[in-house]
């Protein structure tokens, strides 16, 4: 549904290597099936930070790790990132969404106090930064021109180097 965002559900059925009847069973309409993946998108990304969470790492060692953890499952991230204006509202009340907001504000807001990134660009750029990075990561990945060891490393490169001649 990424590689074709118009995809019917026949041609995901197809995809999947399942009958199109097994698909109509599980998800009535197409609508149905992308609340489900965006949903099980949003769990699977939960429960990585989560992880890194229960680490305690801060700073450039946390980003680091979030980054490692998030690259690997960067298809549920561009699939949440693709869906989020539309259906996070669906899933998730205004608490939630304001709370993760700000976890992820304040998670960059001690790196710029221990002086990992810059504290003259506001958070919420960086974390907007971060985002794209990892989009593009994913597409680099998909389409085969970076593997994934060259994918974290360019996005953590570019992070806290900047694209900029030195």
């Amino acid at each position: 549904m990424l590689k074709n965002p118009g995809a019917s559900l026949s041609e995901v059925a197809k995809f999947a290597g399942v009958g199109r009847a097994t698909l109509y069973r599980h998800f009535a309409t197409r609508d149905a099936l992308i609340l489900a993946v965006f949903i099980d998108s949003l769990e699977v990304l939960a429960a990585e930070i989560a992880a890194l969470e229960a680490t305690g790492q801060r700073g450039r060692e946390a980003i680091v790790a979030l980054v490692a953890a998030l690259l690997p499952k960067a298809e549920h991230f561009r699939f949440v990132g693709v869906h989020w204006d539309e259906l996070a509202p669906k899933v998730l009340s205004a608490q939630e969404l304001a709370e993760r907001d700000k976890e992820m504000v304040q998670f960059i807001v001690e790196a710029q106090a221990e002086g990992v990134l810059r504290p003259d660009l506001p958070p919420e750029w960086i974390g907007s930064t971060v985002d794209a990075l990892l989009f593009t990561a994913w597409e680099l990945r998909a389409g085969g021109k970076v593997t994934d060891e060259q994918a974290l490393q360019i996005v953590l490169t570019t992070l806290f180097e900047g694209v900029g001649p030195r």
